[in-house]
Order: C-alpha cells, then structure tokens, then sequence
C-alpha cells in the first residue's frame, strides 16, 4: 500500500473516501505516437556498453543492431535507431530465454 494524498476542486467529491482502498493508474510517461518496440528480453547489452537487439535475416543469420532505448512498458520496449542501422516493423528479433 501507498498513502497518497488527494485534493479536488469541490472537496465535497471526496466525502466519505477518507481511509478507502482505492485503485489508481498513473501514467509517467508516453509518446508521441506511434513507435517502434520490441519484448523487453530481445535486448542485450554488448562489451562496449551499447544496447543492442538480433535482428533475424532471411538467411537465418542474426545481425547485432545498435539501439536506444525509450519507453518500456508490458514486456515491452521502444526502440530507437542509429544511422544506417536496419530494424523495421515486422522484422524478427532473437529473444534472450
């Protein structure tokens, strides 16, 4: 449990949850739209501290690709791309088990 304190424009709202359980969500971050995002255990970090993901070519290799990350949220995590690095939607990516 958290003790949160909570104020209203007309207290009169309020009246009568003194010491209710409540359920609440609060939202600490979003985005701007729509973005780019892969299973949070698809990431790794290299040997020189870069953030990276696998991403599956049709040959069956799986290529490193450079990425920062943004927001996280259900398993999952915004990724965002250097220059000339090469993920898109769609693309499959080696999940970490």
């Amino acid at each position: 449990p958290v003790a949160v304190r909570v104020s209203a424009a007309k207290p009169a709202q309020l009246t009568g949850l003194a010491d209710s359980a409540v359920q609440m969500t609060v939202t600490v971050g979003a985005s701007d739209g729509p973005v780019l995002a892969v299973p949070v255990a698809a990431v790794f970090t290299s040997a020189d501290g870069q953030a990276k993901v696998r991403v599956l070519r049709p040959d069956g290799s799986a290529d490193p690709v450079p990425v920062t990350l943004g927001l996280a949220a259900s398993g999952y995590v915004e990724v965002k791309l250097g220059a000339g690095a090469t993920l898109a939607e769609g693309d499959r990516v080696v999940v970490q088990g």
